[in-house]
């Protein structure tokens, strides 16, 4: 996996940046924080940093080869619902993030996690 460090403000808002920190979620104890900061920062931001979130989303999620992978990334998402199901900081966009994922077709019968 290649590293890269960003030097300028506008940098973080680019698709290569929520690429890198969706990366993370594949690290079992960081997965939560993660997710967490990373549905307040997609739902909450600028018009492009929705769009480069969310083209980041997109393909993190079509390159994943693991089936378990995709359902631990779903299963966290829905724990952010859950922990924080009383603050609509998160309750809003990680709602607007799952159903994106459900119009956008990136999940299917086959990737579905089980219920918790």
């Amino acid at each position: 996996m290649h590293v890269r460090t960003f030097s300028y403000l506008s940098e973080v808002s680019s698709s290569e940046f929520f690429s890198q920190i969706l990366n993370l979620t594949t690290v079992e104890w960081l997965r939560a924080s993660v997710l967490q900061g990373y549905v307040t920062c997609a739902g909450g931001g600028t018009e492009t940093t929705v769009r480069s979130s969310r083209d980041a989303l997109v393909a993190f999620i079509e390159t994943q080869k693991s089936h378990d992978v995709i359902c631990m990334f779903f299963k966290s998402l829905l724990q952010v619902l859950e922990d924080h199901g009383h603050d609509d900081r998160y309750v809003i966009t990680t709602l607007e993030m799952l159903g994106f994922i459900i119009d956008s077709g990136l999940i299917s019968s086959d990737n579905v996690p089980e219920p918790m």
